[in-house]
């Protein structure tokens, strides 16, 4: 570890199913506002060009008329 690294570098090779089960017991440890920040994140680099569109807003505002039916 180098002088300016200041965490410690801590890896293993595991399978994929004991990947999974590492996965399943991180997020059972976690509170819902770090699960909830974690999702986000997720969210935002998979969809970085739509969250960098403006925000737009579609209004429509319809009347009914008095004579719906047509019948007299």
């Amino acid at each position: 570890m180098n002088e300016h690294d200041k965490i410690k570098k801590i890896g293993r090779k595991v399978s994929f199913a004991e990947a999974e089960e590492i996965e399943v017991e991180y997020y059972a440890n976690i509170n819902w506002k770090e699960s909830a920040e974690n999702v986000e994140k997720m969210r935002q680099s998979i969809w970085n060009k739509e969250y960098l569109l403006p925000m737009s807003k579609r209004i429509s505002i319809a009347h009914l008329n008095d004579n719906r039916d047509g019948l007299e």
